[in-house]
């Protein structure tokens, strides 16, 4: 469960995480709450993601 967005927080709608996962069906799709669009400019999940094993 989210506590919802923070002030200032801007966010693309869930429904579009959900349209890209069903447009690209072997992809991994994750969610990261608390945390705006651009990730707060900290792409170490992602760089996690990409270096775990598959």
């Amino acid at each position: 469960m989210t506590s919802g967005p923070r002030p200032g927080f801007q966010s693309s709608s869930i429904a579009h995480v959900h349209l890209y996962a069903k447009a690209v069906p072997h992809a991994v799709v994750r969610t990261l709450e608390d945390r705006d669009h651009q990730l707060d400019n900290d792409l170490s999940d992602v760089a996690r993601d990409i270096r775990s094993p598959g």
